[in-house]
């Protein structure tokens, strides 16, 4: 760490150097005590410390441009590691498992910290702070298992048979968009790893490829979020939350959070599926829509017994696997027309999903800036809806061809790197896309 203290030190933002001679303290302090050494004492040293520089680093995050600067990013993460330790100090305070209560809230205290370490830091302190899971993981689930299943039980007393929980493997009737036979994105069955390079990579032809995710557990498993609840519910994701007007977010509207998956799938995912059971609206018309989405996120990194639950493709083979994203999300969530660098297996696991793509030689159609801000500072978004785009601000849309398709279970979407694609959940949904 001492090369992250001199990043930090030498920083831009205006309390650097403070904050490195904190993060040098605290790394000090961690080394050189033992947690049960000196009981509450030592727990209280480095909460102190160890808050001032998380709270220090998220602002320098957040606010002051500190992002590009990876020490940041990697002293906010020990920050957090330190408060997990205190808290799982705590934890052992209060009298541990047989405790209950208070002393296992420490615990999902640390596990929370933990996960925010993970999602910040990315791979650079994965190695440690799994190693702090693996220690105190075991204690909140089996705590979970317990509450869970008092839960069930009255569930069952009230007649709730928690179907809100289990994503249908058909699409009701009235939520299916009318597809242009001309336009569908052709489909093959479990091709060749030869067919596929021959026929589809060296051509940067797109296709939908049925049948290469049948042996997957996932596609059971993560069927019902009951699955996901019980096993990752007291872990900790970062969520998209905000409104849609006709496919396009609603400025002011929008914030990402940090919610336990039990919160996620509670508050959002399980409502929006008994929503869809009992609406046939494919696409709100005129009204705002709420949705919820992880979107992009390196989920089985950060929970590597779910990637065992899949298996990256064969057809990835024909490049280096760079990425594998996880997409879980309520019915309604929309990514706007736009392309990736990388060549794309866009993998339907659960639920339902429109897509649309166009060519690159579609490009000219499309009225992307080539002095991109924001969300297009790559110059790779087009500011187009795709599904009622306007004639008037955008005439020269009509003129671009495109395919499109509805995405089921075990559907996988080839879509080459440069072609442009734009995806809306007909359903809540759960994807997973291998980048190659």
């Amino acid at each position: 760490m001492a090369g992250t203290v001199e990043e930090v030190r030498g920083g831009a933002g205006a309390n650097a150097k403070e904050v490195g001679d904190g993060l040098a303290e605290l790394i000090m302090l961690v080394k050189n005590k033992e947690p049960d050494a000196d009981g509450r004492q030592w727990a209280g040293q480095v909460f102190v410390p160890a808050d001032k520089v998380r709270s220090e680093c998220w602002r320098q995050l957040s606010e002051g441009g500190g992002w590009p600067n990876v020490g940041w990013r990697e002293a906010y993460a020990f920050a957090l590691m330190a408060l997990a330790l205190h808290h799982m100090q705590r934890y052992e305070e209060d009298g541990g498992a047989a405790a209950g209560g208070d002393s296992v809230q420490a615990l999902r205290e640390a596990v929370k910290s933990l996960d925010l370490a993970l999602i910040m830091s990315g791979s650079g302190c994965a190695d440690l702070v799994h190693f702090f899971l693996s220690d105190i993981e075991p204690n909140v689930v089996a705590a979970d298992a317990g509450s869970s299943t008092e839960q069930r039980e009255a569930d069952a007393a009230n007649g709730d048979d928690d179907t809100r929980y289990v994503i249908p493997s058909t699409l009701p009737a009235g939520r299916v968009p009318e597809l242009s036979e001309a336009c569908r994105i052709p489909r093959v069955r479990s091709p060749t790893f030869s067919d596929f390079k021959k026929n589809f990579f060296k051509k940067d032809k797109s296709v939908i490829i049925e049948g290469a995710t049948d042996e997957w557990p996932a596609r059971q498993r993560w069927q019902d979020l009951r699955y996901l609840r019980s096993t990752y519910g007291h872990r900790t994701v970062p969520v998209e939350l905000g409104k849609l007007l006709g496919g396009r977010k609603v400025l002011g509207c929008w914030a990402e959070e940090a919610l336990t998956m039990r919160d996620f799938i509670d508050k959002h995912l399980a409502p929006s599926n008994q929503a869809c059971s009992q609406s046939p609206s494919t696409r709100p018309e005129g009204g705002e829509q709420q949705v919820a989405y992880l979107a992009q996120h390196a989920l089985f990194e950060q929970l590597p017994r779910l990637h065992a639950d899949l298996a990256p493709p064969e057809y990835t083979a024909c490049g280096t696997l760079e990425a594998v994203n996880a997409w879980l999300g309520t019915a309604g969530t929309v990514t706007p027309l736009h392309h990736d660098s990388y060549d794309n297996l866009l993998t339907q696991v659960v639920g339902f999903k429109y897509v649309r793509l166009y060519e690159p030689k579609e490009t000219k159609y499309l009225y992307v800036s080539k002095k991109g801000t924001g969300i297009n500072a790559q110059g790779n978004v087009s500011p187009i809806d795709c599904e009622s785009p306007d004639s008037t601000k955008f005439p020269l849309v009509s003129e671009a061809t495109y395919t499109e398709a509805v995405l089921g279970p075990g559907d996988m979407l080839f879509i080459p790197s440069g072609h442009w694609h734009y995806v809306r959940s007909l359903s809540p949904s759960f994807s997973v896309n291998f980048w190659f």
